[in-house]
C-alpha cells in the first residue's frame, strides 16, 4: 500500500465526539494527502460513511477488536473486503479497558453504530461503557482462525516485547506488527514503542529488515518520525493530533495536521543532511536511558 509519507492515522474511536463529521473528516483528509489510515472497530460513522467518502485508490485498514460473540465477529472479518478495506489490524493490548480516571469522571453521552443504539453508561466512562463486547481471551489461536475467514492482509497491534514479535511475524507469518501501548491509556508503565523498537534494533534488527514493523504512541514531531525510522520502522502512526484537530477544525484541521509533519520531516531530513529515506540508519540515533527519579 503506497503512502506519501511515512506516516498513517492511527484507529481511535468516536471521532464524532469532537465534530459532527467525524471519521468522515480524517478520512477525506487522508485521502487528499495520500496516506494510509486505520478506520476503529468503534468509529461512530457508519462503515457505508466511510466508504461514501474515501477516495477510489485510497486504502483503509479496519482495525478489529475480538468479540466475544464469535459468529459476529466471523460475519465481520468476512464482509471487510468487500466492504473496501485494505487489511485487518487485529488489537491486542486492550482485551480489558484499563484504568482510565478521567474518562470515568467526564461519563460523557455518545451515540454511534458501535454502541448498537445506545447511549453511554452514567456510572461508566465512554472506554468502559463501549467495550463490554471485547473478548478478555483474544489469542494466538485466533490468528489462523481470522486468516481462514479472509484474504486480507494481517497485521496485529499491541505488541510490546520481542518475544511476541517473534511469534508474531515468524511463527504465525502476519503480514506486520505494530508496537504500541495503546497510547499508553492502558496500563501503566506499559514499555513506550520507541523502547521496544530500539530494543528490536539492538536484538532483532532481521525482523526489521525482512518485516513491516510499525509503531504508534508518543509520536509528535517530525523528528519522533525520523528517529523510528532511523531504528527500522516502515511508518510511524499518529492518533492523538488528528483527533484534537478534528475536533477544533474539522477536515480542515486533519489536512493541516500532515502539512505540518510533512513539512517537519522535509526540513529535519535537511538539517540532518539526507535526501532519501534510506538514509536513515541506526548510527544516527542516540539512545539514552531514562534517569531515575531522584528522591
Amino acid at each position: 500500500m503506497a503512502s506519501s509519507l511515512p506516516i498513517f492515522i492511527s484507529p481511535a474511536a468516536l471521532a464524532r465526539l469532537g465534530h459532527p463529521d467525524g471519521e468522515m473528516n480524517l478520512v477525506r483528509a487522508a485521502g487528499k494527502a495520500k496516506i494510509l489510515q486505520g478506520i476503529s472497530n468503534n468509529a461512530s460513522c457508519s462503515i457505508a460513511e466511510i466508504m461514501s467518502v474515501k477516495q477510489p485508490e485510497q486504502h483503509l485498514i479496519f482495525q478489529l477488536y475480538m468479540n466475544k460473540d464469535r459468529i459476529a465477529a466471523e460475519k465481520l472479518i468476512r464482509r471487510l473486503q468487500s466492504d473496501g478495506f485494505s487489511a485487518i489490524m487485529l488489537t491486542v493490548d486492550a482485551a480489558m479497558p484499563g484504568k482510565r480516571e478521567l474518562d470515568q469522571r467526564t461519563k460523557g453521552h455518545w451515540e454511534g453504530p458501535a454502541a448498537n443504539g445506545k447511549v453511554g453508561s452514567e456510572e461508566k466512562g465512554i472506554a468502559h461503557a463501549m467495550g463490554g463486547y471485547q473478548d478478555p481471551d483474544v489469542c494466538w489461536d485466533d490468528i489462523p482462525w481470522i486468516k481462514s475467514l479472509t484474504e486480507l492482509p494481517l497485521i496485529i497491534k499491541g505488541i510490546q516485547c520481542i518475544e511476541d514479535a517473534e511469534r508474531a511475524l515468524e511463527m504465525y507469518k502476519v503480514d506486520g506488527i505494530v508496537l504500541s501501548n495503546h497510547g499508553g491509556r492502558e496500563l501503566d508503565y506499559a514499555p513506550a514503542p520507541m523502547t521496544v523498537l530500539y530494543e528490536m534494533r539492538q536484538t532483532r534488527p532481521d525482523l526489521l529488515d525482512k518485516h513491516h514493523v510499525f509503531i504508534d504512541g508518543g509520536v509528535t514531531r517530525g523528528t519522533d518520525v525520523l528517529k523510528a525510522l532511523c531504528l527500522g520502522a516502515r511508518a510511524v502512526g499518529l492518533g492523538r493530533a488528528f483527533l484534537y484537530a478534528n475536533g477544533v477544525w474539522g477536515e480542515e484541521g486533519c489536512t493541516r495536521v500532515v502539512e505540518i509533519i510533512r513539512e517537519e520531516i522535509v526540513l529535519d531530513m535537511q538539517l540532518l543532511g539526507v535526501t532519501g529515506l534510506d538514509q536513515l540508519t541506526p548510527e544516527r540515533v542516540k539512545y539514552v536511558e531514562r534517569s531515575r527519579s531522584r528522591l
